[in-house]
């Protein structure tokens, strides 16, 4: 089965030429296309990659053949049209799928690769390492808010700009702090708020998969992958106001949001069913019907 992200295809003519105006602005950086490449793990095709394996060192070399790749487009004083030719093919190739930003940088792909070397692990309070995907755009554009000040900047510190495509396929640009930020320490040390945080900012896209993978038809066909995100991130936000906890009870309110294209969640009679919690815990599909909410 095909697999389904919740994203837009790339706009590719704005992207472009925002892009390019970009690189009109700094001629004097590398660009650089940060590829996510397991998004191409068991796919044929495609274009041949040539560039920096991110995970080329010795705690992710097990992981080299799903590794984010550095491949740069453009170098100062290269051809502005020959740039645009390499990484209009890689935007094209990656369009509707989370696995592509832009860095710019005076500091060259190796450099970067090697200053981003102890950054892909992160460490919860009780020492598990877990893994920190940065190259998925998903991941990407809630990490100045997951990460503290310091570990932002420090991730952020070879860089001029990180450029990423949002859920409606135009470039937006990641937010940087003054340069005179405090470094963090590598790995990064992660607090249980933040592990938690990380969780409920993972939480739409999970419920897509799984929506994906088992109720395929419940997807709205009429509304872009862009809007049945954001329906699904209103209603994940609607469950934590009025505290609905349980899988099955989430699921209940998803199911009702993509069957009425999230009109449910401005439905008065919701609000009042939810704020009275009157439905047993793990019944809440039962409690929507009965009060004729979907």
């Amino acid at each position: 089965m095909t697999a389904y992200y919740a994203q837009n295809l790339t706009n590719l003519k704005n992207v472009s030429t925002a892009l390019l105006v970009q690189i009109e602005e700094r001629p004097d950086l590398n660009w650089s296309l940060l590829i996510d490449r397991a998004f191409d793990y068991g796919q044929d095709g495609g274009p041949q990659i040539t560039g920096t394996n991110c995970y080329d060192g010795e705690d992710t070399t097990e992981l080299k053949g799903v590794a984010p790749w550095l491949l740069t487009f453009y170098t100062p004083g290269q051809s502005v049209t020959a740039a645009k030719q390499l990484f209009y093919r890689w935007l094209s190739h990656c369009s509707g799928r989370p696995m592509v930003s832009i860095v710019a940088s005076k500091e060259t792909a190796q450099q970067i690769a090697g200053e981003w070397k102890n950054l892909h692990f992160v460490e919860a309070s009780d020492g598990q390492k877990l893994l920190l995907r940065f190259s998925d755009t998903r991941v990407l554009v809630n990490l100045p808010k997951l990460l503290t000040n310091e570990q932002w900047a420090t991730l952020t510190s070879p860089l001029d700009l990180w450029l990423t495509i949002d859920r409606e396929g135009e470039l937006i640009a990641c937010p940087f702090l003054p340069t005179q930020s405090i470094k963090s320490k590598a790995p990064f040390e992660l607090s249980d708020g933040q592990i938690a945080a990380f969780t409920n900012a993972a939480e739409s896209d999970a419920m897509i998969d799984y929506l994906a993978e088992n109720m395929r038809d419940i997807i709205p066909h009429d509304i872009s992958p862009a809007q049945l995100y954001a329906i699904i991130a209103d209603t994940l936000a609607l469950a934590m106001q009025y505290g609905v906890v349980m899988w099955p009870d989430k699921f209940s309110l998803i199911c009702a949001a993509c069957l009425t294209l999230g009109e449910c969640n401005r439905d008065p009679s919701l609000g009042a069913l939810l704020k009275e919690r009157g439905w047993n815990p793990g019944a809440l599909g039962e409690a929507l019907e009965a009060a004729g909410v979907i």
